[in-house]
């Protein structure tokens, strides 16, 4: 601890953090679990002209604003671009409605939204703890025959919600360590590896401190109380030190999260198409329906068009050429072919994962029917060229293109089908 700070200073900033909603109180930046900002507790009177360390002293500010009182550098507004909000993480904030997602970051949210629960659970039990502990203070400050039956009510109301509290908490840590066990994704448990640590941490201390409160609860309200409520004082500090590392690592992982999720959409956004091409009926994985799905986000400003099971979680994005799995079984995630490739090979009852062979083997011969057919068209419109210019009529050069693009696109329908199987004619081809 810094020279001139009561021992219990990380404790009060982050009270103050939370009194303030985890927000620069002079240009808005959000930090904590619901933003990136780095806080900072400033004292509104300076300590050099007797300001104390009380809450009622303190106010939250990022670190760009306190630098700036400081003297360090140019504070920043609540209407201009903070440099550390350039991307759109910065604008997103747990918890998140998943619907509005795309798969592939639905790991990312849910873990984010459980985090963000659980930090109202922490505040919930730090608000306890320091009335308890104020009743506390208030019991070792009256003679043992002087204690009322109020303040004994109050302990154990206080003790009950406490409980509550710290049962709650236990459960959803609990879930979460469960969870990110299941998983064999190396990269996942990786990412987790910190703030599980930190949550298998506060779990033991709060098995321990409710231990002492069952005590607390069953025992006489005599000498036992007060040897009770000083185990649980000295509990509360092993407690608030774990809930503050608890809360550190769940920060640093919520950062995390917001840059993958945002990396995401941009990659997704910068990778489909408003245009709907062909697309199969059915999911190649599960068979159940697929349907085409449009997105905005405004607070990021991202757009996305998807196709999505609406049984499983696969997801492919679209461009101009081919349909891309951005989620899904193991494996697939970036399997790319033309959305015919996909529908015919649905149609075929080929499933994924297992007849994934059999997908890049229509896709191989897709792409060389393609190649084929670019080179036919190729060859053709120089003969039309030749014969338009040899004419001189700009006329026969339109129309010999649209009856060759027409011809060109009904040859291919019905050199597909032959190829790949089908029943569809030259001449439906043409219609098509």
């Amino acid at each position: 601890m810094s020279e001139g700070y009561p021992s219990d200073w990380g404790s009060r900033r982050k009270e103050v953090y939370r009194r303030d909603d985890f927000t620069c109180q002079n240009c808005g930046a959000v930090g904590g679990p619901r933003g990136d900002a780095e806080l900072h507790a400033h004292h509104i009177v300076p300590k050099s002209k007797g300001g104390t360390h009380n809450t009622s002293n303190l106010k939250t500010l990022c670190k760009d604003c306190h630098d700036a009182i400081h003297g360090n550098s140019v504070a920043p507004t609540a209407d201009s671009a903070r440099p550390s909000e350039t991307s759109s993480q910065a604008q997103l904030q747990f918890p998140l409605n998943e619907s509005r997602f795309p798969y592939s970051v639905a790991d990312e949210i849910s873990c984010g939204n459980q985090i963000a629960n659980t930090y109202e659970l922490v505040n919930g039990v730090i608000e306890a703890i320091e009335e308890l502990n104020e009743l506390f203070e208030t019991a070792q400050s009256l003679p043992a025959d002087k204690e009322s039956d109020r303040l004994s009510r109050k302990i154990d109301e206080t003790v009950t919600e406490l409980d509550d509290h710290l049962q709650s908490l236990y459960s959803e840590l609990s879930t979460f360590d469960e969870e990110i066990s299941w998983t064999d994704s190396k990269s996942t448990i990786s990412r987790y590896n910190d703030f599980q640590k930190a949550g298998v941490e506060l779990q033991v201390v709060v098995e321990e401190y409710r231990a002492t409160l069952e005590n607390l609860s069953a025992g006489p309200k005599d000498e036992d109380l007060r040897a009770t409520l000083v185990d649980l004082k000295l509990l509360a500090d092993d407690l608030d030190a774990a809930l503050e590392d608890y809360t550190e690592k769940s920060e640093a992982l919520i950062n995390r999260l917001y840059g993958e999720i945002a990396s995401e959409l941009d990659r997704i956004d910068s990778n489909t198409t408003s245009i709907t091409p062909i697309t199969p009926d059915s999911c190649p994985v599960c068979t159940g329906e697929t349907t085409v799905i449009r997105r905005s986000i405004e607070v990021t400003n991202h757009s996305y068009t998807l196709l999505r099971c609406t049984e499983c979680d696969t997801e492919w994005t679209i461009d101009l050429q081919n349909l891309t799995v951005s989620s899904g079984p193991e494996g697939l995630v970036g399997v790319s072919m033309a959305p015919t490739v996909w529908k015919r090979g649905a149609n075929k009852g080929f499933s994924l994962p297992e007849d994934l062979d059999e997908f890049n083997k229509l896709s191989e011969i897709y792409e060389r029917e393609k190649k084929r057919l670019l080179g036919a068209v190729a060859i053709g419109q120089v003969g039309i060229l030749i014969g338009s210019y040899v004419l001189g009529s700009v006329l026969l050069w339109v129309i010999g293109t649209v009856l060759l693009v027409s011809a060109a696109r009904g040859l291919f329908t019905w050199r597909l089908d032959r190829v790949l199987g089908g029943s569809s004619s030259f001449l439906s081809g043409l219609l098509k």
